[in-house]
């Protein structure tokens, strides 16, 4: 994984483009069966001109419950998506909301689809089937520019992946420069504004290895905050810290959902997904088997892969 994973905008590109380009007759494959499903009737008068979503072309979801402006609709919809490598299909008609200005926790045994559902909803990778819509817009629609989303969806992974020969301040501004054309000048006021809030602004001018794993994944964060994203996918982000710098990473992420910041979160921290997230989700053998507030799942699970999973937790301690 390249050093700029994390920042959501700069090494991706490329990576993101290939993989669509082998994915080209999946994609094609989509929206015929959209457009076969989408044609009215012989002799039925078309409703484009009414349903049709922005001038942009992305097509907006016609259900009527989710729509950009949409008074209580989920900031991102992800409806009946299939994702497989080969064989191996890793999710199975996954369905699932998150509002806006919440934030929901994926739980699970490793090899659940945590990691590759957050991959999907930033396009990183091309999904088989379904689809996923933010802001009432099909983002999987294969018109839609991968790369434009990945401007309003931010994500960071378990590594930090930070430039070792570049200064804080210069790995957190290195996109908005570099990508999105902002001046050094803004680049760098917006930057030090983002290390003020994850309180690493004193360590603007350090390169990364003088800084603790628990400050380097804030660093991280902070350079996919800075561009103002509207929602974060954020995947095992303490995986990679000693014990003892986990807490610093997880009261940050505390602190963003205080905040308004809508987050979708892979985490194996089970204090972390009950005391902070307003949603638990439990993903098992690549769909979701329960769903709930956090005292409904860790207190009154339902289903039985659940319960065990929950199990081996309270056995292990970990809860």
């Amino acid at each position: 994984m390249s050093a700029a994973n994390n920042s959501g905008t700069v090494s991706e590109v490329g990576a993101s483009q290939g993989r669509r380009d082998v994915s080209a007759s999946d994609a094609v494959g989509r929206q015929a069966r959209r457009d076969e499903v989408a044609r009215p009737p012989s002799g039925a008068r078309s409703e484009q001109s009414e349903t049709a979503g922005p001038a942009s072309g992305v097509p907006s979801e016609q259900s009527g419950t989710l729509s950009a402006s949409g008074a209580g609709a989920p900031l991102l919809r992800i409806s009946h998506l299939r994702k497989a490598y080969g064989s191996n299909v890793v999710l199975r008609d996954l369905s699932l909301d998150v509002p806006d200005h919440q934030c929901v926790a994926l739980i699970g045994a490793s090899g659940s689809g945590k990691s590759t559902l957050l991959r999907c909803s930033n396009l990183l990778e091309v999904v088989e089937d379904g689809q996923i819509f933010l802001q009432g817009k099909d983002i999987t629609d294969p018109r839609v520019d991968g790369d434009t989303v990945r401007t309003t969806v931010g994500i960071v992974f378990q590594s930090f992946n930070l430039f070792p020969h570049m200064t804080v301040l210069d790995n957190i501004t290195l996109a908005p420069r570099r990508v999105h054309g902002v001046s050094r000048r803004a680049a760098e006021a917006d930057g030090m504004a983002m290390l003020e809030r994850v309180g690493l602004a004193d360590k603007a001018s350090a390169k990364p290895d003088e800084l603790s794993g628990g400050q380097q994944q804030r660093v991280a964060i902070a350079r996919a905050l800075v561009g103002k994203p509207l929602l974060m996918l954020f995947d095992e982000v303490t995986s990679a810290l000693d014990p003892e710098l986990v807490g610093e990473v997880l009261d940050l992420l505390a602190e963003l959902r205080e905040d308004g910041m809508t987050m979708l979160v892979a985490t194996h921290e089970m204090s972390f997904a009950r005391q902070v997230a307003d949603r638990v989700v439990f993903l098992a053998d690549g769909e979701v088997a329960e769903q709930g507030s956090p005292q409904q799942i860790f207190e009154g699970p339902t289903d039985p892969r659940t319960q065990r999973f929950l199990r081996r937790i309270l056995d292990g301690g970990r809860l």
